[in-house]
């Protein structure tokens, strides 16, 4: 993987209960999560292990294409989502987990 730089997406973030790492949902609103946008060089290979990592075929995280913007420049990423609840998370308005 290569580093490409800082990004955004559209996405509300959240500090799932009880867990050290956070949770993004989809959102239509002007909310933004701020992370970093990578290029790989072997998606299958790549993609079918983060997938594993993020629990995707446990339901924990989906992964979903979208647009990311790094300033004005528009580019298409993919995303892990949280799958869960979140009634009991708490919102980190900046959209930036530290």
């Amino acid at each position: 993987m290569e580093l490409i730089g800082d990004a955004r997406i559209r996405g509300q973030l959240y500090q799932l209960p009880g867990e050290d790492y956070p949770g993004a949902v989809p959102t239509k609103s002007d909310r933004y999560v701020h992370g970093q946008l990578y290029s790989i060089k072997r998606p299958r290979k790549t993609l079918g292990a983060l997938d594993e990592f993020e629990g995707v075929s446990e339901g924990l995280f989906r992964r979903k294409l979208v647009d990311a913007w790094m300033s004005r420049k528009r580019a298409r990423a993919w995303v892990y989502f949280y799958a869960g609840p979140i009634q009991q998370a708490n919102l980190v308005s900046s959209g930036v987990y530290s």
